[in-house]
């Protein structure tokens, strides 16, 4: 993946090994920075910081559109003269509770120097890590629930499911999973909304109930000795 800045007088390209991530994931690459300009510029204040960004305002190119979640400075006490070119290697690691990208939001790099609404920017895609992922195709593929849609929150990333037509599952009118890690353990939190008949007071009515479990997943329940889950 590759992004090209230009911020005066310096030419900034970005490229990053890969397409796409996954939550927990080593993103590597390198920021490339060329002169432009008749003068010698000083680098101190080049940096690469990986924010998160809601969409909306991204594109609207308004104030506050990115949270920041760490910065890499990686110019300090290099100096360009004209027409040169320097390249810097990068490393950095998406947090394994790192937002996704979702219909709202997305993970991105951001790479310059100067203010942060002012540098370069690339989104980056970013999925569940794969012991989530894992648990949604199961979801999937074994009981035939169809994902609607995962998104990020502040306590984890909500995955929504409608069950499959059948009477196995005709009670259930929607599930909702949110996911996260806690040290090694995967923790996840069901939430089912159940359609129940209530014939009590009067004629039958279909009310809706909310059931919410809770399951705390070590390493040796997900994971076998292999590596596979």
């Amino acid at each position: 993946m590759r992004g090209i800045s230009f911020q005066a007088p310096l030419e900034l390209t970005l490229r990053l090994e890969g397409e796409s991530w996954r939550q927990g994931d080593l993103i590597l690459g390198e920021l490339q920075a060329k002169n432009r300009g008749s003068k010698p510029v000083a680098l101190d204040d080049l940096r690469v910081v990986l924010a998160d960004g809601t969409l909306k305002r991204v594109h609207a190119k308004a104030p506050k559109a990115f949270d920041i979640l760490s910065t890499e400075k990686i110019g300090s006490g290099t100096t360009l003269e004209p027409g040169a070119e320097k390249s810097f290697p990068l490393k950095f690691q998406l947090d394994v509770n790192s937002p996704i990208t979702d219909v709202s939001g997305s993970p991105f790099a951001l790479y310059g120097a100067g203010p942060d609404d002012k540098l370069g920017q690339l989104q980056l895609p970013v999925s569940v890590n794969l012991a989530v992922q894992e648990l949604l195709d199961r979801l999937k593929v074994t009981f035939r629930f169809v994902l609607k849609h995962s998104k990020s929150r502040k306590s984890g990333i909500e995955n929504k499911f409608i069950p499959p037509d059948g009477k196995n599952f005709s009670a259930v009118e929607h599930l909702q999973i949110e996911s996260r890690i806690e040290g090694q353990d995967l923790l996840l939190r069901y939430q089912f909304t159940i359609k129940k008949v209530d014939g009590t007071a009067g004629p039958l009515a279909v009310n809706k109930k909310v059931v919410e479990l809770e399951d705390r997943l070590a390493p040796t329940q997900y994971l076998l000795a292999s590596g596979r889950f």
